[in-house]
């Protein structure tokens, strides 16, 4: 079992730097991640398309902060 199963993660900041390997880390040990970004859609939507083609996983992308 992974430690984050069944759980989700909002991750702001997850275009870039630590953001996005805090968004890797969780994907890997199981959460759904929903990556934030503020101007970079294309870093969100690569970052994203790699964990659901790697991974099989379940996880978005939004800059919806306003």
């Amino acid at each position: 079992m992974k430690i984050f199963e069944n759980k989700t993660a909002l991750v702001t900041g997850a275009t870039s730097g630590l953001g996005s390997e805090i968004v890797k880390v969780l994907a890997i040990k199981g959460a759904q991640v929903i990556v934030h970004y503020n101007t970079n859609k294309e870093k969100a939507e690569k970052l994203v398309k790699e964990l659901n083609d790697y991974l099989s996983s379940k996880s978005g992308f939004t800059n919806e902060s306003k």
